[in-house]
């Protein structure tokens, strides 16, 4: 068996914020969100590149809760990595394209849609990313040329309807309201 390295410490009660991920293609790469910090843990993103023998702290991350991975930029032949998390003292969404050396915001602060259960980007389209919700439902976001108007529905049907609205950073969101559940949500004004 193998001892892991450099892992970050959380308190025994609140693991929620540790998180595993796989890079699809490429063996061993790893890496693992560590929450906050609060409480005594040591919170962050964290890498391995041997399967999980050694983890190394990516230090621009200070909070990490989930991450994901889509479709490589442009001339990068990594995947995008997508992040809940907080990066050089700014909480929000990023994508990076440099294997983490950089990152860029993705959303702003009036769209960070209550708690998130998961990140993911495309496999296919660079730059799409998927966002779970808790309550707001399943949130995608697409690069955007160029602005749209604030808000626009989009092929409503029934009480089953869609929203679309840009965000200031260029991304494109699109809310849909779970089938069956009507159309006072509440989280919608």
């Amino acid at each position: 068996a193998i001892v892991a390295t450099g892992l970050p410490t959380l308190p025994s009660w609140d693991l929620a914020p540790a998180g595993l991920k796989a890079v699809f293609g490429r063996e061993g790469d790893l890496w693992l969100t560590g929450g906050d910090g609060s409480y005594g843990g040591t919170g962050g993103l964290y890498r391995s590149t041997n399967s999980g023998a050694l983890f190394t702290r990516v230090d621009s991350v200070t909070s990490a809760r989930k991450v994901g991975f889509g479709k490589a930029a442009p001339g990068q032949d990594y995947p995008a990595i997508y992040l809940v998390g907080t990066v050089d003292g700014v909480y929000g969404f990023f994508r990076s394209d440099d294997e983490a050396a950089s990152w860029v915001r993705i959303n702003d602060d009036e769209h960070q849609f209550g708690t998130v259960y998961c990140i993911t980007g495309d496999p296919r389209l660079y730059g799409r990313v998927y966002v779970g919700t808790g309550g707001r439902g399943t949130v995608y976001g697409d690069p955007l040329s160029p602005m749209r108007p604030a808000m626009q529905p989009v092929n409503p049907v029934g009480t089953n309807w869609t929203i679309r609205f840009p965000s200031e950073s260029g991304f494109d969101y699109v809310l849909e309201q779970t089938p069956g559940l009507g159309p006072d949500m509440g989280w919608m004004d």
